[in-house]
């Protein structure tokens, strides 16, 4: 049985390969979604979104029932938009971001496997080696809760 720090990122990346253009969605940034790639992204897989859950920080405790506690975990979550470099790079990355913005929003609690979901920031990025790409870095903070000393 997967953890739930395992299942709440599938959940992302799968929320996240819906990202198609349509009525909701303004960019395709789903065709190209990944989960801890650390192979470069070349400019052929752009747009492209990478997920990385770093940190996973227990924060409190919390009485589950009479005899058992609960384990208050935040999920430090990367996402990172890529997009290729072009006339219009800002606009797309701001695209690119609203579309995130707006997959996250369908339900923040990731299918009821989390509390909640907030924003913490997001910052332009700009280079690659070879081929230039630009993008932007969003933190995000997953709150969730396990039984005490349980696989997270």
């Amino acid at each position: 049985m997967a953890s739930k720090r395992t299942n709440i990122v599938e959940a992302i990346r799968t929320r996240f390969e819906g990202i198609l253009s349509g009525s909701t969605y303004q960019t395709n940034l789903g065709r190209n979604v990944h989960v801890w790639r650390m192979a470069p992204i070349m400019a052929r897989e752009l747009p492209a979104v990478n997920v990385r859950d770093v940190t996973d920080s227990i924060v409190d405790y919390t009485q589950a029932s009479p005899h058992k506690l609960a384990s208050q975990h935040q999920l430090t979550v990367e996402v990172e938009i890529l997009v290729a470099d072009s006339t219009d790079t800002i606009t797309t990355i701001r695209k690119c971001l609203e579309d995130v913005e707006l997959a996250i929003q369908q339900d923040e609690t990731w299918g009821g496997l989390a509390l909640r979901t907030v924003e913490l920031s997001n910052e332009i990025l700009a280079s690659q080696e070879r081929d230039t790409v630009a993008g932007m870095l969003l933190l995000l903070r997953v709150d969730f809760r396990t039984e005490k000393f349980k696989a997270n």
